[in-house]
């Protein structure tokens, strides 16, 4: 959990917390998402939570990135932030697939650790376009927990 915590930290810092928080509905994501609020209690946000039974699963039924952009798409407006949070390897495909090789030929997976974050943006001219916008997200911040503990207890 100060893994999690330290990613609470590191958005406030970054100025990036959310308006709208997509989480699973596993017990885990839950503690881990009261672990990271319990860091923004000063801060006056109108943070909507919604728990998804979808996140939750080991294998989506559909793919991941579909399901998260479904998700995405169906509870949030343009304009917010969202925050998107659960456990379990689809969460690095989706992440992989929203990104793309990022202009390089060959360019390298994008490994997810336990409780690293990935601050995604991307402009669009209409909502809808959220579904064609695969392989165009720009990674705005990359957060790796253990580089935040090791920096504070180095």
């Amino acid at each position: 959990m100060k893994s999690a915590v330290a990613v609470a930290k590191e958005l406030k810092r970054l100025g990036c917390l959310p308006c709208l928080v997509l989480s699973s509905d596993a017990r885990r994501t839950r503690e881990t998402y009261a672990r990271m609020t319990s860091m923004w209690a000063d801060e006056d946000l109108p943070v909507r939570v919604e728990y998804l039974a979808e996140f939750y699963a080991g294998v989506f039924d559909r793919p991941a990135t579909e399901v998260i952009m479904d998700a995405v798409y169906t509870n949030a407006r343009s304009e917010d932030t969202v925050m998107v949070l659960g456990h379990n390897m689809g969460w690095e495909l989706a992440l992989n697939e929203l990104v793309g090789p990022r202009g390089r030929a060959g360019a390298p997976v994008l490994e997810m650790k336990t409780a690293d974050c990935f601050v995604l943006e991307r402009d669009m001219e209409e909502w809808e376009d959220i579904f064609t916008s695969y392989g165009k997200w720009a990674i705005r911040h990359q957060i790796r927990s253990r580089n935040l503990l090791t920096t504070k207890e180095g």
